[in-house]
């Protein structure tokens, strides 16, 4: 396609012309430059996944059994390729992964919030859901005990248990 461009006297070192054309109407298209790698729209391949992929291999007189089992043999390779490459790089860099892991979880122990941070955080949400609960409880309270159901007087004979719980709590914050 090379013999439909030309250079142009005032281009740089890589780029093509496409020289200008009279259209069959009368116009004129202008000239397009075109730098080193472009690649024309209609030619750029689209983006496919992986299971369109394999959907689409088929081998004539081969059952997908074992066309499946081949396209699974060969990603078992390139994994061990790629394995092999990781290995053969660590052993150039000098140092081993175990020791890059080493040396972030001991960077990670340092950023570990306290306990008693954690434990008033978790006492407070204890709280909240227990208010949460009595809240319930009373708005059930408030209904016809005949209408209820079995789970609901449960919930209602527990409210002793809950008072309790969030007393206690209280006491320890």
């Amino acid at each position: 396609p090379q013999s439909l461009f030309m250079k142009h006297p005032n281009a740089v070192q890589n780029e093509w012309v496409i020289p200008s054309s009279k259209r069959p109407d009368g116009t004129w298209r202008k000239e397009i430059v075109l730098k080193e790698g472009y690649v024309p729209q209609d030619e750029v391949r689209t983006f496919q996944t992986r299971a369109s992929k394999l959907s689409i291999k088929s081998v004539p007189g081969m059952p997908p059994a074992q066309l499946n089992s081949k396209l699974v043999a060969d990603e078992s390779k390139k994994k061990e390729e790629k394995i092999s490459k990781a290995e053969i790089s660590t052993t150039f860099s000098g140092t081993s992964k175990s020791a890059d892991v080493e040396a972030s979880s001991v960077d990670l122990s340092a950023l570990k919030i306290s306990d008693s941070e954690t434990s008033a955080e978790t006492k407070n949400k204890k709280v909240k859901a227990l208010r949460k609960k009595l809240k319930e409880i009373s708005e059930l309270s408030l209904k016809n005990i005949n209408e209820l159901s079995e789970e609901q007087l449960v919930k209602l004979n527990r409210k002793s248990d809950i008072e309790n719980e969030l007393n206690a709590l209280m006491l320890e914050i």
